[in-house]
């Protein structure tokens, strides 16, 4: 999922709810969101490892 299909989809879930959130809030959410999908990616190879 690039930036640009994240955006979309949080702005979806955000709905009309009276919250702002800048793209630079958006860009730090995928920045940790990639972050934490590699980590997970990770962790599997070493369990499957064992």
């Amino acid at each position: 999922m690039d930036f640009e299909e994240f955006k979309e989809e949080v702005l979806k879930q955000k709905g009309n709810a009276p919250i702002t959130i800048t793209d630079e809030d958006l860009f730090k959410m995928y920045l940790s969101h990639v972050v934490i999908n590699k980590w997970n990616r990770e962790q599997e190879k070493k369990l499957k490892k064992r």
